[in-house]
């Protein structure tokens, strides 16, 4: 979704109406909303990887201490487990 807002706030830039050209459509305030929004989703994807390595690395613990392992628990998550480990790899 970022790749597409930014490409939709490129071709805003493009037509943003001007003193000069009152027959583009776009106004500036809707570039800047359109910029904040596009701010908080990739702050978003950044808390977003965050949790999942906090995540992980809760149920490591857990796991240590219950003589559990969670993706004998659960087999049908391993997809996502395996992504929230590489998250907290990262950390």
């Amino acid at each position: 979704y970022q790749l597409v807002h930014e490409e939709a706030i490129e071709w805003m830039k493009e037509n943003i109406e001007t003193r000069d050209n009152r027959l583009h459509c776009i106004k500036d305030f809707e570039i800047q909303r359109m910029e904040r929004d596009l701010a908080y989703m990739k702050k978003g994807s950044q808390d977003r990887d965050r949790r999942r390595a906090d995540f992980w690395k809760f149920f490591k613990e857990y796991d240590k201490r219950h003589d559990n392992d969670i993706r004998k628990v659960f087999p049908e998550m391993n997809q996502f487990f395996d992504m929230c480990e590489a998250e907290a790899n990262k950390w």
